[in-house]
């Protein structure tokens, strides 16, 4: 090897040694940084003593965990027994943050339990849900109402139907009107037309 190549290899290493040295004490020093210490429980920060800061209390500060809360709110129908699930996420909070956005959000619904980072609030509503469907077939239509809040039947979905492809028992019954509780029944009742 020549002298020129030999001199530029060893350049090149103390140079890789340089940046690697100066990597290693820039990451030593910002790991000694005074920061909050982490006692052994991980739900109890204890912040660094600050003579400032002198207070009568013996017990160190303690700060909840930041965490993900799920608020679930149902609403309870009353009627039927049914009942509808939303749910909310709360991202990076603590659980009494959590409640009071959910309290000012949906005032409506009352906080019934508290699991974990899980809040469930529950409303009663009079009446049956709005997953109650009348399937009648009308002037070559088949058509779908919903039960609404006044509790009356409102029409949901059209669509035409063949009424001669239709068998006898179930041409019978739509055309009094079939009702159905619930959009799995539904789907099962529309299947079962469609045969």
């Amino acid at each position: 090897m020549s002298s020129d190549t030999m001199y530029r290899v060893l350049l090149g290493t103390v140079f890789v040694l340089l940046i690697t040295l100066v990597i290693y004490v820039g990451i030593n020093i910002t790991d000694k940084e005074p920061v909050s210490e982490v006692s052994q429980n991980k739900n109890i920060v204890v912040e660094p003593y600050n003579e400032d800061e002198v207070t009568n209390d013996t017990q160190p500060r303690v700060e909840e965990d930041r965490i993900n809360v799920v608020a679930k709110y149902v609403d309870i129908y009353s009627e039927c027994e049914h009942e509808i699930e939303n749910t909310e996420q709360y991202y990076d909070t603590v659980m009494e943050t959590a409640k009071q956005e959910s309290r000012k959000k949906h005032q409506e619904y009352s906080l019934v339990d508290e699991t974990g980072n899980i809040l469930i609030f529950e409303r009663v509503y009079k009446g049956k849900c709005p997953n109650h469907f009348l399937v009648k077939v009308e002037e070559n239509f088949l058509n779908i109402y919903r039960l609404n809040e006044k509790k009356e039947y409102e029409l949901y979905q059209q669509s035409e139907i063949e009424l001669e492809l239709l068998r006898e028992g179930i041409k019978e019954k739509l055309e009094i009107g079939i009702q159905v509780d619930g959009l799995s029944d539904l789907f099962i009742l529309l299947e079962d037309i469609e045969i």
